[in-house]
């Protein structure tokens, strides 16, 4: 590889998932075999064979993003990943994700 052309990927983890939020969370209720099922509530179920699913809890995305939950979560985890990491965005970076 020519000189200065050195790449480097470092990889962290963000996770929002029905077992609440964190990797740390996901991975304690993992390995002590949790259920994260319950009836859904986010939408009308009356017409659905199965009743029950992984809801991710609205609590876990601030007042601002709750317009787009997708969006909400994906970067409450890429908060998550970018503080494991200890990078730090200057609060006029623009982030942009593949």
């Amino acid at each position: 590889m020519p000189e200065g052309n050195d790449k480097v990927v470092v990889s962290w983890m963000g996770a929002i998932t029905p077992f609440g939020g964190g990797v740390d969370t996901l991975w304690r209720a993992l390995l002590e075999g949790r259920d994260c099922t319950a009836p859904l509530t986010c939408f009308d179920t009356k017409d659905f064979i199965y009743t029950r699913g992984g809801q991710i809890s609205d609590s876990l995305c601030p007042a601002e993003g709750k317009e787009d939950r997708a969006e909400c979560f994906m970067m409450a985890a890429v908060a998550e990943a970018l503080a494991a990491a200890g990078v730090g965005l200057h609060p006029d970076a623009a982030l942009h994700l593949a």
